[in-house]
């Protein structure tokens, strides 16, 4: 398992996707101290994010959010709400190591795969999703998509979650977004981030990906 830095320049291929260096690898925190099977954390590339567009696409060569199929025998250590549908996949993207938090890619049918974020809950013994980072689908008079960004906005070492969510008419044409900024909360998920700390993130500094 690799163990990935995302830093703050900016890909050539994917606008606003950080780059990375590769560095030593390791298992996420003992998995889990122990409580999470070793084969199936392995699975899960480690990374130290410090910013991190999450955004859906075709698999390819260059697309950062393949990740490893889920066998069958490690489906059982997905909640439900990750499970895929019938012949869909589910695929372990990254460990955040500096969010504990867990990214899988879930695939159902010909279109673009979503992105997920969830994390591991002793109590279950499983995978539990905490939030939805990326998804793009259409039907014949719309599109609607959604961008998410991790970012360490006031460099507390915690995490913000900023997602884009945009509908796109038939020609591909913006007629509408939403655009989020949230943090933690004492419960451990993302919320609504406060006016001051949303304020360091200037929406035009994230650019979202484009479909054809």
């Amino acid at each position: 398992m690799k163990k990935l830095i995302y830093t703050l320049c900016i890909s050539a291929l994917f606008a606003g996707f950080g780059c990375q260096q590769e560095g030593t690898g390791s298992a996420p925190e003992e998995s889990e101290a122990a409580g999470l099977d070793m084969a199936f954390a392995r699975l899960f590339d480690t990374v130290n994010v410090v910013k991190m567009h999450v955004f859906s696409a075709e698999e390819s060569t260059n697309y950062p959010y393949n990740g490893m199929a889920i066998g069958e025998d490690h489906l059982a250590l997905l909640a439900d709400d990750l499970q895929p549908a019938d012949g869909g996949e589910v695929y372990a993207c990254y460990w955040l190591e500096n969010d504990n938090s867990y990214m899988l890619r879930i695939k159902n049918g010909e279109s673009a795969s979503s992105l997920v974020l969830a994390r591991y809950n002793p109590v279950s013994g499983k995978l539990e999703k905490i939030a939805d980072l990326a998804s793009y689908t259409c039907t014949e008079s719309q599109c609607k998509q959604r961008d998410a960004w991790f970012i360490d906005l006031d460099d507390d070492r915690d995490l913000e979650l900023i997602t884009l969510d945009m509908t796109l008419d038939a020609n591909g044409n913006k007629v509408g977004e939403t655009f989020t900024v949230m943090a933690r909360d004492d419960k451990g998920m993302f919320s609504k981030a406060g006016e001051q700390l949303a304020a360091l993130a200037p929406q035009d500094r994230y650019v979202p990906s484009s479909h054809p």
